[in-house]
């Protein structure tokens, strides 16, 4: 099996819901007890144990029985964050213990907030992440290199559901769906030609792209206050044993996964399920040019083209001297916060991202549609441009430069503002909502 690789992207994180939880039986009577003591228990035994909690939610875990003899305190508590069942009293079972709260909420205290915003709290959400990023190319010289250094805006789409939150917003739960990403793209101006890395917008509906659960807070459910969700790491047509470092050009072919027992294709799940492993992107192939550059190019237009697969004057060739796909995995780490607005409906605010998005890739096709060689796809692999998030305040590094002066000088260096999140609620919970829905969503201007 030969091995291949290239491209890049990002992905998840946000926000959080309401709190449904159940409470326990009441037991049935006991016989009679004769004499009491403290705890009102006699010689005779009690009813039989409380019912367990109720389930609570889809990772909830049921409260445990109530009270069982008499002049015992109360029954077990719920095993996560429910409460003991009331001890029972002469001639009469105790209670059941409330049922336990889902086990991924850690709740910091039991004194509820309210707020004009908490009825809407629950629901599903479409939310954008913005990061900005500068990319040059870090292999070849300069003399030879295959894109100009530049700086653009990835966008990242989710659609969220919101369940659970602790009553007093400490913790909550949102299950979040990747359904778009947008790249930059590259330009090369010693042959005036332009490389678009495309996620296909069939993509996000396929059963193999997996929903990551978030965790997440918020300080009030008023307007004005606000919802900050932890960074959350997500994998994308690739697997890897929790924890372990994502794999170099060096190690694509050889990196194991699934516990050590796999290497090579088998690393790479078929998330979209066409039949090759890891997500297929595809390169803009149809003529078209880039309406405003920042550099001019001496020989026409800057025209989106395939994948070169060498160095110097292949990305304008066709056939097999060119990729228009490829087959990769990838990684991304993502977070967000912002203050809920005046509707209760939407918010911006700033997010959270790792400062890169790895991303390797194990196959490829020409533009003819043969199959790339196992060179090819090493030469795809070793020059997959990264994209390098820049956090507030950052700047591209003193490296990060172009070899003629007059284009140098167009490089946006100022620092940045970082990465910036924006959503939107549209609809309650079991609302039909798509990923076409949440690419089409009207998110609010960034502040």
């Amino acid at each position: 099996m030969t091995r291949r690789s290239y491209v890049l992207s990002t992905l998840v994180a946000l926000l959080c819901g309401g709190l449904a939880v159940a409470c326990g039986a009441k037991s049935p009577s006991g016989n009679a007890g004769t004499g009491g003591s403290v705890a009102g228990a006699g010689a005779g035994t009690l009813g039989t144990a409380g019912a367990a909690g109720v389930t609570a939610g889809t990772n909830s875990t049921a409260g445990a029985a109530g009270g069982v003899t008499a002049g015992t305190a109360g029954g077990t508590a719920g095993t996560t964050a429910g409460t003991g069942g009331v001890a029972g009293t002469a001639g009469a079972g105790g209670t059941g213990g409330a049922g336990g709260a889902p086990a991924t909420l850690t709740c910091s205290s039991t004194t509820p907030k309210t707020g004009s915003c908490k009825a809407a709290a629950k629901g599903i959400y479409a939310m954008k992440v913005e990061l900005d990023t500068w990319f040059m190319d870090e292999v070849n010289p300069a003399g030879q290199a295959l894109l100009d250094p530049g700086r653009g805006k990835i966008e990242v789409y989710f659609k969220g559901e919101i369940t659970d939150i602790c009553e007093d917003g400490s913790d909550g739960v949102a299950q979040m769906h990747p359904c778009g990403t947008k790249l930059p793209y590259f330009l090369n101006s010693a042959n005036c030609t332009a490389l678009q890395i495309q996620f296909p917008d069939d993509l996000w509906d396929k059963p193999g792209v997996p929903t990551y659960t978030s965790k997440a807070s918020t300080t009030g459910f008023n307007p004005g206050d606000t919802l900050t969700v932890a960074r959350t790491s997500g994998l994308l047509g690739i697997d890897l044993d929790m924890g372990a470092a994502f794999p170099d050009a060096t190690q694509t072919a050889i990196f194991t996964c699934q516990g050590g027992a796999k290497t090579g294709a088998d690393c790479f799940p078929d998330a979209d399920r066409d039949s090759h492993p890891g997500v297929t992107v595809t390169f803009l192939d149809d003529g078209s040019t880039v309406a405003n550059p920042i550099y001019t190019c001496p020989l026409g237009p800057f025209t989106f083209r395939p994948a070169p697969l060498s160095v110097g004057g292949g990305v304008i060739m066709a056939g097999n001297l060119v990729a228009s796909r490829a087959y990769t995995g990838l990684q991304t780490a993502l977070g967000g916060s912002g203050k809920i607005a005046s509707d209760c409906n939407s918010g911006v605010g700033p997010a959270t991202a790792a400062k890169d998005l790895p991303s390797r890739v194990w196959d490829c096709l020409h533009k003819d549609n043969s199959a790339c060689s196992t060179a090819d796809a090493q030469f795809l692999d070793k020059n997959t441009p990264r994209f390098h998030v820049m956090q507030v305040g950052d700047v591209p590094p003193s490296t990060w430069k172009h070899q003629l002066a007059a284009s140098d000088a167009k490089l946006d260096r100022n620092a940045s503002v970082g990465p910036r999140s924006a959503v939107v609620r549209l609809g309650d919970l079991g609302a039909a909502v798509s990923c076409a829905d949440i690419r089409n969503t009207t998110f609010p201007a960034f502040q």
